[in-house]
């Protein structure tokens, strides 16, 4: 409502038609305070403002209330006043950030937007370096400069009543989405560059993703900077990352000691023979070090360790002990036989028998009566000693086996009291 009383007699010339608005001057507070009263409740007189006050009084009207922009025609946009409302529009969002609206050097309106993979958003890829598939992750930070808002709109393709800072952001990081999956794909998937490379190729990467959305938005929107953040693989994989690298640390720490031990080794060896060949009354035997790196090799070539493995429990040291002692001993062989087939072994006593019989029916048969008694008593005979011989056998054979068990067994203690020893010398 008109306080000042200029204000309110304008106010009424232009209600009355008493007075143009083209005719006022558009400098003077009373003049715009009246145009802005009169004209905001009847937005549908701002297509007809075209004169030079008129524009003027527009751009007045639209400073005071964004919203009057949506009366106007689109003949009658114009850069600064499509950027006040746009203005206006992203401010007065519930979500709005600070930070995303800036002003360049030759005052441009910049938006920065932080943009960080989300899920369904992820790179799926096999990696060349870690040799397994993986979810590409990425943080990634943009400023666009708004060269020509108009234009920009055209390129959000959002009817101006429903842009805003939400939509401007969804458009952004839509447009920032495609384009890195884009070249991150081409990089990871054509030219097979791994997680390791792809990580000092920050650089690059930001300068493809630069140069394809300037194309892209290419009269409306310019691309002032990328920083890449972040790129890494998913949770999982870089556990197993870590992993991998503190292996590759200690292995390379230990063969870098190996090197060094045996560098001082064969320094000591030369060292030892040049005094072996002024001395050589005097044997050139083995230092305490070196004996203990001839066990070390010795242990090491029968796969069981005696207490290098830090971390290892006892039980399963002692298992290991064991099993090595086990291995070491000879395999209980099988009983000498002179048969070489065992579908052969009864063949020949068969055969005796045979011809036993054969004979013994013939003596039978062609002998007298005192002559077949005589016959029979020393076949029994014959028959008798040949059991015997055979028990005797198995005795001793069962003797030898027994004899063979308590054998193996001293070896077996002897072995093991032998490798205890070396343990505890080591």
């Amino acid at each position: 409502m008109l306080e000042n009383e200029e204000s309110k007699k304008i106010f009424e010339s232009l209600k009355l038609s008493k007075i143009k608005i083209e005719e006022l001057d558009p400098s003077k507070a009373v003049n715009r305070l009246a145009v802005y009263e009169y004209l905001k409740d009847r937005p549908s007189l701002f297509v007809d403002l075209n004169g030079e006050n008129e524009e003027k009084f527009v751009k007045y009207c639209i400073e005071r209330n964004h919203k009057l922009f949506l009366a106007l025609d689109k003949k009658q946009y114009t850069n600064e006043l499509a950027e006040k409302y746009l203005v206006a529009r992203i401010k007065e969002s519930k979500n709005f950030v600070p930070s995303f609206l800036d002003r360049s050097y030759d005052n441009k309106l910049v938006f920065n937007i932080n943009y960080q993979t989300c899920d369904g958003e992820e790179v799926i890829y096999f990696d060349s370096d870690i040799e397994t598939v993986t979810f590409l992750f990425a943080k990634i930070d943009l400023s666009f400069k708004v060269l020509d808002v108009i234009a920009t709109f055209e390129k959000f393709d959002i009817g101006v009543e429903h842009i805003g800072y939400n939509r401007i952001v969804a458009k952004l990081t839509e447009w920032t989405t495609q384009t890195y999956r884009k070249i991150v794909t081409e990089l990871v998937t054509n030219k097979k560059v791994g997680i390791y490379k792809l990580n000092v190729m920050h650089e690059d990467i930001e300068q493809l993703v630069k140069a394809e959305l300037n194309k892209l938005l290419k009269g409306c929107l310019s691309v002032e900077s990328v920083l890449i953040r972040k790129l890494s693989v998913s949770s999982a994989v870089s556990d197993i990352l870590q992993r991998q690298g503190l292996e590759l640390l200690s292995e390379r720490s230990k063969k870098k000691s190996d090197l060094e031990y045996e560098k001082r080794a064969l320094e000591n060896y030369a060292k030892k023979a040049e005094i072996h060949t002024q001395n050589p009354q005097f044997s050139a035997g083995l230092t305490e070090a070196e004996k203990d790196y001839a066990l070390d090799r010795y242990i090491k070539k029968r796969k069981f360790d005696l207490g290098i493995n830090d971390g290892v429990p006892e039980e399963t040291v002692l298992a290991t002990r064991n099993n090595a002692y086990d291995n070491e001993l000879k395999k209980k062989t099988d009983k000498p036989t002179l048969i070489l087939d065992g579908n052969t072994k009864k063949k020949p006593w068969i055969l005796l028998y045979v011809l036993s019989a054969f004979a013994f029916m013939f003596a039978l048969t062609s002998a007298s009566a005192i002559h077949k008694m005589l016959i029979i008593l020393g076949v029994a005979v014959a028959f008798a000693g040949w059991a015997t011989a055979l028990l005797i056998r198995d005795k001793q054979d069962d003797v030898a086996e027994t004899l063979t068990d308590k054998q193996r067994t001293d070896e077996y203690n002897a072995l093991q009291e032998e490798y205890k020893s070396k343990a505890n010398d080591k």
